[in-house]
């Protein structure tokens, strides 16, 4: 279609939103761009440039064409919503909330609208107005648990816990199967010193749901808190049974193995919920973690292996095998497969995974597209130090000490344990 006519408008719209979901982002806003150009006012284009500013780390653009969506389309209520939330990624809270008072001039009854002035009035700290807010919501449904929940939440975030324990447990009332103002309530017990209601409170929710394992799952946090281990257990144990598929049971066994030394307990427990929970990654990262620190790295690689194999299309699981491959099994060979896995790390905008193709391009001796990528991954964390050692070492191979010692400096002077941190002091200390 574009061959026949290049300003084709559907099929530059089409593309470019294969182009988007592809992560191919400067050739989707090349197409979205080319619309524009004859459709100015088309806002459903607007938003898909935004959407791919945004994907681009290009905030301050993606801000500038979803005002203009609003400007076009002021009964958006959506796109209102993420305009707030680009103002209030912008660090601009002032004129997110003006544009939520718009928002809600217009629609009072707007209970999205109604949640996000919630949460940034909890963010400033102005309790009254987000307590007012939640008001506002108990009173659009008062069936509904939504705005006592809301309240719930500023209480704790003011401290006031007993308050925030009577506003959650009204929130249970109107819906009794609702997980999050349980699990805060029982956070707020358990601040409070009070384990003993936590635990009446969880009690008598499984006597009226008997199969609510995130209940017996909060049964041994609060047993755990106390370090009744064996209580803690058998809770944790409960919820395995009921959601054999669900991580956090097989987590927090193994937590319990590990506070009372037995390291091989704790393994058998991972191993088991990595099988039942075909390969989560949450028990996956905590078994390495486990391994790496005793120094088994084999252990970790094989581990990783697995993941990798039962997710090959998962960002983290290509990013835990490649960047353990180059920095405990830097073989030539191993560090050309770690280059091949890594590549689709570079369209993730992900500032872990871009210092990961970074380091295995600077332990292929490629010093300057170490640093091209390396430089993305510092710009969206500037303070990561692991992200700032690894560039004070492909400035020190550069030959460039200053930037060398600049990086290396920010590295140490974080006061954190990282693996390369000897490295770091080292090399300063030449330099």
């Amino acid at each position: 279609m574009l061959e026949n006519n290049p300003r084709d408008a559907e099929a530059l719209t089409m593309r470019g939103q294969f182009a988007l979901a592809e992560n191919r982002i400067p050739d989707a806003i090349a197409d979205f761009r080319a619309v524009l150009v004859d459709q100015p006012n088309n806002t459903g284009v607007l938003k898909m440039l935004s959407a791919a500013h945004l994907r681009n780390n290009e905030d301050e653009l993606a801000r500038e064409n979803m005002e203009k969506v609003v400007s076009l389309a002021p009964a958006d209520e959506t796109a209102q919503l993420d305009l707030v939330g680009l103002m209030l990624k912008g660090n601009k809270p002032d004129q997110a909330k003006q544009q939520l008072e718009t928002l809600l001039k217009a629609n009072p009854k707007s209970l999205k609208g109604l949640e996000a002035l919630f949460k940034l009035e909890v963010t400033q700290k102005h309790w009254d107005k987000a307590q007012a807010a939640a008001k506002q919501v108990q009173e659009l449904n008062d069936k509904d648990a939504t705005g006592f929940y809301m309240s719930g939440l500023a209480y704790q975030a003011e401290n006031k816990l007993a308050e925030s324990v009577d506003a959650f447990q009204k929130a249970l009332e109107r819906k009794p199967d609702a997980v999050e103002p349980l699990t805060e309530m029982v956070k707020s017990y358990l601040v409070l010193k009070q384990s003993d209601k936590a635990l009446a409170k969880l009690q008598q929710v499984v006597k009226q749901q008997p199969d609510h394992f995130v209940a017996y799952n909060l049964i041994g946090g609060a047993y755990l808190n106390e370090q009744k281990f064996a209580e803690a257990k058998t809770a944790y144990q409960k919820a395995q049974s009921i959601k054999p598929d669900w991580y956090s049971p097989y987590r927090n066994l193994a937590l319990i193995e590990l506070a009372q030394k037995n390291k091989a307990g704790a393994i058998d427990i991972y191993k088991k919920g990595i099988e039942k929970t075909g390969g989560a990654m949450e028990l996956v990262d905590d078994l390495a973690r486990l391994y790496h620190r005793e120094g088994q790295n084999q252990e970790v690689l094989a581990l990783y292996e697995t993941s990798y194999k039962q997710h090959p299309d998962s960002a983290v699981a290509i990013n835990n095998l490649a960047s353990y491959l180059s920095d405990f099994a830097a073989t030539p060979e191993n560090l050309e497969r770690a280059a091949k896995l890594a590549e689709p790390l570079l369209k993730t905008n992900n500032p872990n995974m871009l210092d990961t193709v970074a380091w295995i391009a600077y332990k292929q001796g490629n010093f300057d597209k170490a640093k091209e990528i390396m430089a993305k991954s510092i710009e969206r964390d500037a303070q990561s130090p692991i992200a700032n050692y690894h560039m004070g070492m492909i400035y020190y191979k550069m030959n460039d000490p200053v930037k060398a010692r600049e990086h290396l400096q920010k590295a140490v002077d974080k006061k954190v344990e990282f693996d390369g941190l000897a490295e770091a002091k080292e090399v300063l200390g030449k330099l």
